[in-house]
């Protein structure tokens, strides 16, 4: 009806009077054409205008955009962090690390120890730019074992790794006599008193701090620089002998491997069959409340699905259990959180991903915390990935293999993984060999993948 009225103020003939055999004039546009033959004209096929052939343009013309309806189309969303899997993962920030510092602050009975509230402010300082390594090293020396009688034994350090990192920052040698050497000792004895004066197992994180402070007055009692001042002492030894500690910054490691979007997507796939393994070896947890949490032992056996016996060692294993939670800031006098939540759970899985990406050859470097630090920043983000599949890849072979069907499909599919597996052993031969001279030369070369 519209179209008629405009063709009439136009003064435009109807579509009834067009001449379609010689085609007089183009439909769509309404411009004048050359006469042509009946084989020259194209089938154009609108539902609106009533002729069956056209004659065709040389040039094509625009269509006309009015009447057509289009789709908006999906703007790609930005990856962020808080719609992931790993949300609930929290980085050793300064925000965490001071009220870490608070909490363990105030655990400790310092009244006696220090002289005025000036100095115990201006150590509180210093101890304040220093925590972040302090509690990484704190995680490194409680988990250095193999055979634990109890669970809460990783959440403190026993006498013999107290003496060890002292030796690892120089503090203890050869050159101290019996004397010197067990002044350290003493330390590490009366830092076992809790607030309340009961004997503690060993020395939890306020315990190992106050232990800390106690050597550096210790260290530097007769440096005449210091010039008897313990907020100096504590500076120098931090800033000196402290910092001579390599630890492996797993922060780094989350930000680098974890929070992007293609190892998001990778382990949310995985996430159904991840649960339902998790639900089969988690717990109830009576303090807290929660329905679903995994202690040590439910996690040792849980691992063993993912062949992860076969990558690390029961150190490695006590280790991840500790670094892979979130660092605690709850007041001393609470109970201990020994168990993984299932984002936890996550990351633990990711890092031994990564550990399953260091050669043969080199596993036994697994606890050097600097082949740790190179081979982060040697390995690939592509390669990870591809070992973070593998792995998941597991959980879902775990929950179908009770609904295998031996079908000649089924066979050509084992077949097809036979392939694929001798395929990925070349490469990872030659990866591995790339790694190894990477170590070396501090520099990956990757024109040399296959």
């Amino acid at each position: 009806m519209l179209q008629r009225r405009w063709r009439k103020t136009k003064n435009l003939k109807p579509y009834a009077e067009a001449n379609h055999e010689l085609g007089r004039f183009h439909v769509n546009t309404q411009q004048k054409v050359e006469k042509a033959s009946r084989r020259e004209f194209v089938y154009f096929g609108e539902p609106y205008a009533n002729h069956d052939f056209v004659k065709p343009r040389d040039t094509p013309l625009m269509p006309d955009t009015t009447f057509i309806r289009r789709r908006k189309e999906k703007a790609t969303k930005q990856w962020s962090l808080k719609n992931s899997c790993f949300k609930h993962l929290h980085l050793d920030s300064d925000p965490l690390m001071r009220k870490a510092l608070r909490v363990d602050w105030h655990a400790v009975n310092y009244s006696k120890f220090f002289k005025s509230h000036d100095e115990a402010s201006a150590v509180y300082t210093i101890l304040l730019h220093h925590y972040k390594h302090i509690v990484s090293a704190f995680k490194l020396y409680c988990t250095n074992t193999y055979d634990l009688a109890l669970s809460e034994e990783l959440y403190n350090v026993s006498k013999i790794m107290f003496l060890k990192m002292l030796e690892d920052i120089q503090v203890l040698n050869d050159k101290l006599s019996n004397k010197d050497r067990g002044a350290y000792e003493r330390i590490y004895l009366g830092s076992l008193l809790s607030k309340e004066n009961k004997k503690l197992m060993g020395l939890y994180r306020p315990q190992f701090t106050s232990a800390l402070i106690n050597s550096a007055c210790a260290c530097y009692r007769k440096d005449p620089d210091c010039r008897g001042s313990k907020v100096l002492m504590v500076k120098k030894f931090l800033d000196h002998d402290f910092s001579k500690l390599t630890i492996f910054d797993y922060d780094e490691f989350r930000k680098k491997f974890l929070f992007n979007r293609e190892s998001d997507a990778e382990v949310s796939y995985y996430i159904p069959n991840l649960k339902k393994i998790f639900g089969k070896y988690s717990q109830m947890n009576l303090e807290t409340h929660e329905k679903s949490v995994v202690f040590l032992p439910g996690l040792i056996d849980m691992l063993k699905l993912f062949q992860i016996d076969e990558i690390a060692d029961k150190r490695e294993i006590y280790r991840t259990f500790i670094r892979s939670q979130v660092t605690p800031v709850t007041p001393f006098e609470d109970p201990i959180k020994m168990f993984l939540r299932f984002h936890e759970f996550l990351d633990c899985l990711c890092w031994f991903a990564f550990l399953s990406t260091i050669p043969h050859k080199d596993r036994d470097e697994m606890d050097n915390q600097i082949y740790l630090q190179t081979h982060l920043r040697v390995l690939p983000r592509k390669w990870y990935e591809e070992e973070l599949h593998d792995l998941l890849k597991l959980a879902e072979a775990h929950n179908k293999k009770n609904t295998i069907q031996f079908t000649m499909l089924s066979k050509l599919k084992a077949k097809l993984h036979t392939i694929r597996r001798r395929a990925q052993e070349a490469i990872h031969e030659k990866r591995e060999l790339m790694l190894i001279e990477a170590h070396e030369t501090g520099e990956l070369n990757l024109d040399l993948e296959i």
